[in-house]
């Protein structure tokens, strides 16, 4: 009814270009995407939560909260969004990142790649001159999206990314390292070890690595 406020359009399309940083990791993306969209509309200076302006920042980038003067605003679903659940729309606004999608081939390719060395692969494809502390900052944050998306490719659905959520105990154990070592031993491959310990492959290959170093 009345006027369309353009101000608003234009906003989303600005939340969506140039690089995405990954100022947040993807729980807490995903924690305060749910947060706004029980609310619709939020006042920032509201919120006293550690890291909440970060996440509605990379939130802004993907498209899925947008800016309206002081306060911000859950952008609904359209087309083929429609029903789907935020923990998906997460997941796909995610995969449309370059720099996400980039970074998870080049983690794919080098599963030890360290975070800043990814910063550095991605500032060369785009032409980015990051400092030292930037390849640090940026590299750690995007590598825990690229996991995240890995992740939820190898399940075939998206899932829930556990990773920086406040409160969430680990899922590892001893008892599931020694299960991993018993697997492979037998011969087992990654996907069929996964399964029998209920976590996604890169999962397993991350727990099993880190107790050999």
């Amino acid at each position: 009814i009345g006027d369309v406020d353009l101000s608003y359009a234009e906003q989303g399309r600005r939340g969506r270009t140039g690089s995405f940083h990954a100022n947040s990791p993807p729980a807490r993306a995903y924690e305060v995407l749910e947060f706004v969209k029980q609310r619709n509309i939020v006042d920032p200076s509201k919120i006293n939560e550690a890291g909440y302006d970060a996440a509605f920042i990379d939130l802004s980038r993907l498209g899925l909260v947008v800016k309206l003067e002081k306060s911000w605003s859950y952008v609904q679903e359209e087309g083929d969004e429609v029903g789907t659940s935020t923990l998906e729309r997460l997941y796909l606004a995610a995969k449309k990142q370059a720099a996400l999608v980039r970074a998870a081939d080049l983690l794919r390719e080098a599963e030890n790649i360290s975070g800043p060395e990814l910063a550095r692969q991605l500032a060369q494809d785009s032409n980015e001159n990051w400092s030292d502390s930037s390849l640090k900052r940026i590299g750690n944050s995007v590598k825990r999206w690229a996991t995240w998306i890995i992740e939820c490719d190898d399940s075939g659905l998206a899932i829930e990314p556990a990773e920086g959520k406040r409160g969430m105990k680990s899922l590892k154990s001893a008892e599931k390292v020694a299960e991993i070592g018993e697997l492979l031993s037998e011969g087992h491959g990654w996907k069929a070890i996964s399964k029998k310990i209920g976590v996604t492959s890169v999962t397993a290959k991350r727990w099993w690595k880190s107790e050999q170093s």
